[in-house]
């Protein structure tokens, strides 16, 4: 490559940086020094952090890091090889059949991540002939496991189960149909109807997905999830979930029928080409578990702190999106308007990540607010307080930068 060629490339990735920053979408990483719930240390400053998916406060809990300790000692600190080579453990095989106990399935398979089993799972159940009916505010990785199934993709609107019924009697597939569905929507917080997508994949014989990413850990008399909440457990074909949120871990599952199991060893690319997950990881998911089942009071208080929030910011702020989640998303519309405001919170030493397009759609950029157990009523007045004078400010501002009166 020439250096005239290579400047061209350099001033088109100067242009497009501009570009992201003109229009409040730029990026950058936050350096975390220390974190957890529910602070986080930045440039030797501490917040008060409402941007954890930590939910249950277990990124600190000691029994889970005494469980990491342990799997290294015994077993070493990695795996050295994919699941189908040499790396699959009596410890992951401990994990799958406690994982397939949790959620009331006849198996379950360990993969390395949420953002994994979503982009590989996909291709498994549907291909060329196939098509795939997911939420329009599901998450990048059914989307983008949509695409690499090669599959036709068809978004009905949020939570509308006659634009999804609409979309299946016109749009039969010779080799079958996959519903995929977040159980409660990651940016939104609100939930999606399982019952009646229950009904409808059994009416038009179609495979039925659930993504339990922000609920397992929560809901449920064992916190397995939504699915187990509503006793769905026999009628959803897979369910997916993470370790990486209210678990405090990292990884991901597939809870599903043994024969789905098997087909997805052999045809899974993200557990066929991937190194396993160590073993410090695999017992911290084991002892994770074990304590989510055990915590039910955790659980309850953290829902109750929830409603008491989305209560109070729909009363004196703004109104939320439905239901009654520990993610409670102030839209604020435009990007800068949602930089300007999650600035302003650091300020006063509050930690709120503005989120943006692509990850939410154009014109409901927000401040998305995650609340953990250990979040104290202290913790919660602050940001209330914080929250209303930024919403008294609100005609005085604009957000090209500057101030008006």
């Amino acid at each position: 490559m020439s250096k005239s060629t290579n400047k061209k490339k350099i001033d088109t990735y100067v242009q497009e940086i501009e570009s992201l920053r003109n229009s409040g979408s730029f990026r950058r990483l936050r350096v975390i020094e220390s974190t957890g719930t529910p602070y986080a240390t930045m440039e030797e400053k501490q917040y008060l952090n409402f941007s954890s998916n930590d939910y249950l406060g277990f990124l600190s809990r000691p029994e889970l890091q005494q469980a990491a300790i342990k799997a290294t000692q015994t077993w070493g600190t990695g795996t050295g090889s994919s699941r189908l080579v040499s790396g699959s453990l009596k410890i992951h095989q401990e994990l799958e059949n406690l994982v397939a106990h949790w959620k009331g399935t006849p198996s379950a398979l360990i993969l390395n991540s949420g953002y994994t089993a979503n982009t590989t799972l996909i291709p498994v159940l549907a291909g060329r002939h196939s098509g795939v009916f997911c939420d329009r505010l599901s998450h990048a990785s059914i989307i983008d496991g949509c695409f690499l199934s090669r599959a036709k993709c068809h978004r009905y609107r949020h939570n509308d189960m006659d634009h999804l019924k609409w979309l299946l009697n016109n749009h039969p597939y010779s080799a079958g149909r996959v519903i995929f569905t977040e159980s409660i929507f990651s940016m939104n917080g609100d939930e999606a109807p399982l019952g009646e997508l229950v009904r409808i994949a059994k009416d038009h014989d179609t495979i039925l997905v659930v993504d339990e990413a922000h609920a397992n850990g929560i809901y449920g008399a064992g916190g397995a999830g939504k699915v187990e909440e509503y006793g769905f457990e026999k009628d959803v074909d897979f369910q997916v979930g993470t370790f990486g949120k209210a678990l405090g871990s990292f990884g991901a599952y597939v809870a599903c029928p043994h024969k789905a199991k098997e087909l997805l060893v052999n045809k899974c690319r993200g557990l066929i080409y991937s190194t396993s997950l160590p073993p410090s990881v695999i017992n911290v998911n084991i002892c994770a578990v074990h304590l989510v089942m055990a915590e039910r009071t955790l659980r309850e208080d953290l829902i109750q702190k929830s409603l008491n929030l989305r209560s109070w910011i729909q009363e004196k702020l703004i109104q939320t999106c439905g239901g009654a989640s520990q993610i409670i998303p102030l839209i604020l519309g435009k990007n800068k308007k949602a930089l300007f405001w999650s600035e302003e919170l650091l300020k006063e030493r509050i930690f709120v990540t503005a989120i943006r397009p692509p990850t939410v759609p154009e014109g409901t950029s927000r401040l998305r607010i995650s609340l953990s157990a250990l979040h104290t009523h202290d913790h919660i007045e602050r940001l209330k307080k914080v929250l209303l004078t930024l919403a008294q400010l609100e005609t005085k501002m604009t957000y090209a930068g500057s101030r008006k009166i």
